[in-house]
């Protein structure tokens, strides 16, 4: 990433690159918080259906975490596509 961000020399490029890694970053935390807080109700309200199934996504978080980094090179090459 360090990389990427010291090849970005034009001070538009290098800000549209922040922009769009500081908003993947925080899509992604909300998005593994949601699914903690689906957990603790889940957990703390004895509640199942729905919200127990979207809590179970805690157990998979190792393939969730290869489709992110897949998420962020994707991007980050339409990203350089995009501004070439």
């Amino acid at each position: 990433m360090v990389g990427a961000r010291t090849r970005a020399h034009s001070p538009a490029r290098r800000l549209y690159y922040n922009i769009a890694t500081t908003g993947m970053t925080v899509a992604v935390a909300a998005f593994i918080a949601s699914v903690y807080v689906a957990g603790l109700l889940a957990y703390t309200t004895g509640a199942g259906g729905l919200l127990d199934a979207y809590a179970s996504l805690a157990d998979h978080f190792e393939l969730l975490g290869y489709i992110v980094v897949a998420i962020f090179t994707a991007s980050w090459l339409s990203a350089a596509a995009l501004w070439r």
